[in-house]
């Protein structure tokens, strides 16, 4: 499969930094540009609910689902331990809230903000939801779906 089927654009943080842009084109080829201004505040609020996670005993990672109009819908954390589901990560319920918020499943022309690039499961969960943007602000090294070789979904296969 060859870029990222249903994103418009997908943005990664360099290390070190709150965050940079990939575009499809661009994460296929490797090539990495700027953040918009306003993602750095939506990812502070994603960074927040990370820091809930860790509170509450939970894998720190944090999520949130901004509308087109610059609303937050949902934000969410990792709840895997807490519920004892494997499911409960904090895309999948930052997705199940802000689609209630909406009453409909459809995310179109939302921006998903996550602490940590999205594993596989979370990443169909983003395309089937038809969001628009991905903002993650570190790379997963283990099961990243979008830019880690193992699991890439913009990898040429």
């Amino acid at each position: 499969m060859q870029g990222i089927s249903g994103f418009a654009q997908a943005f990664v943080a360099p290390r070190g930094a709150l965050g940079q842009s990939v575009s499809k084109r661009s994460l296929k080829h490797g090539n990495i540009g700027c953040m918009l201004g306003i993602d750095d505040h939506w990812m502070r609020e994603a960074i927040d609910a990370a820091k809930q996670a860790g509170d509450a005993g939970e894998i720190p990672i944090g999520a949130c689902v901004v509308s087109p109009g610059g609303e937050m819908l949902a934000a969410a954390f990792n709840l895997t331990i807490t519920n004892h589901d494997p499911t409960a990560h904090a895309e999948i319920l930052a997705l199940r809230s802000a689609a209630k918020t909406l009453a409909n499943y459809r995310l179109t022309g939302a921006t998903v903000y996550s602490t940590l690039e999205p594993c596989v499961m979370c990443a169909g969960a983003l395309l089937n939801a038809r969001v628009a943007r991905l903002v993650f602000g570190a790379h997963d090294e283990r099961f990243g779906a979008f830019a880690t070789a193992a699991f890439s979904i913009t990898a040429s296969r």
